[in-house]
């Protein structure tokens, strides 16, 4: 249809259609185009280039879209090449952590597991029924898996007095245990510490 042109056609409504009152009907419609619209590109000149910045000309504007090319190329070669090694460090990284801080942990993790028992009804005291284990049973387990959701972090015992933590994946993140703590290698995590996460997670070894 060009516009201004009217047109009259019939047609018959589907049984699927998302209106219950007009399913399966017969219906006339009489249309009129009222405005026809379509994408046109600009052609690429100096002319162009002038209308959307601080372009002198087109050669303008292709010099600086190739430079912030070329430094987003950079930029992100270089945070792969930091996240490369930081993997590397984590992986084979072992943090002697006290009893408090996995306790604390152990913790959090339990809170967690007591909300999604929650949102299914389910009390910790029918969970701990269930399964016949008792709470200590179900701290010492909470103790020796994985975190799941904020990385892996595997907490065993090596004496005693104290755990260890080691990454057992290459792609696992050294998560934050609590907030506030002074963590050499969550710290290598933060935005802001990212250009420096290799040297930082290596004094952790």
């Amino acid at each position: 249809m060009s516009k201004g042109e009217e047109r009259e056609f019939d047609i018959d409504i589907p049984e699927e259609f998302p209106v219950a009152t007009m399913r399966g009907a017969h219906m006339h419609f009489n249309v009129k185009l009222k405005e026809l619209r379509g994408k046109v590109a600009p052609e690429a000149n100096d002319e162009f280039a002038r209308s959307i910045g601080r372009f002198e000309d087109l050669a303008h504007l292709k010099a600086e879209l190739r430079k912030r090319l070329e430094e987003n190329a950079l930029d992100r070669a270089r945070h792969q090449f930091a996240d490369r090694i930081v993997d590397y460090a984590a992986l084979n990284a072992t943090i002697d952590l006290p009893d408090i801080l996995v306790d604390q942990e152990v913790e959090v993790m339990r809170d967690e597991m007591r909300s999604a028992m929650a949102r299914q009804g389910i009390t910790e005291e029918a969970y701990l029924k269930a399964t016949g284990k008792t709470e200590e049973e179900m701290r010492e387990q909470l103790r020796r898996r994985p975190s799941r959701g904020r990385g892996a972090c595997w907490l065993s015992p090596r004496s005693p007095k104290s755990r260890a933590w080691r990454s057992p994946t290459p792609t696992s993140r050294p998560r934050s245990l609590r907030p506030g703590l002074d963590m050499r290698t969550t710290a290598a995590w933060s935005s802001t510490s990212r250009a420096n996460a290799a040297e930082t997670t290596s004094g952790a070894r």
